[in-house]
């Protein structure tokens, strides 16, 4: 194809097939390009009406008020493994504040060490 810019020129259009990305550099680069690759080409199928009766169904389970749902319920879990670790993480800062406050306050009285006054 054939365009031209402001100045004049004619510029050729180079097509998406043509031109070659660098290769991913990690296996889930890999992956995501893959799979762009095959939503695209789904699409197309889909839209020229070529696609094979699976895909069709694939897309239309996908769809699907059950599929919704369970995807939904997946969020929801993450967010609740998510909170957890948070709790987790903030337990574990209070702990070590309440260790610093109850240092500090052995500061106050006197007591360094508690092994100092076990014998007494």
């Amino acid at each position: 194809m054939k365009g031209s810019d402001k100045m004049g020129k004619t510029v050729k259009k180079i097509p998406d097939s043509v031109i070659m990305n660098r290769p991913a550099l990690t296996p889930e680069a890999e992956d995501n390009e893959l799979i762009a690759l095959a939503m695209k080409q789904a699409r197309k199928q889909l839209a020229d009406g070529t696609a094979s009766s699976q895909l069709v169904h694939h897309f239309v389970q996908r769809g699907s008020p059950t599929a919704r749902l369970q995807q939904e319920k997946l969020r929801k879990e993450i967010e609740l493994i998510d909170a957890k670790r948070k709790a987790l993480e903030s337990s574990d800062n209070l702990n070590q504040l309440f260790e610093k406050a109850i240092a500090a306050f052995k500061g106050y009285r006197g007591q360094d060490d508690e092994d100092e006054y076990e014998d007494e």
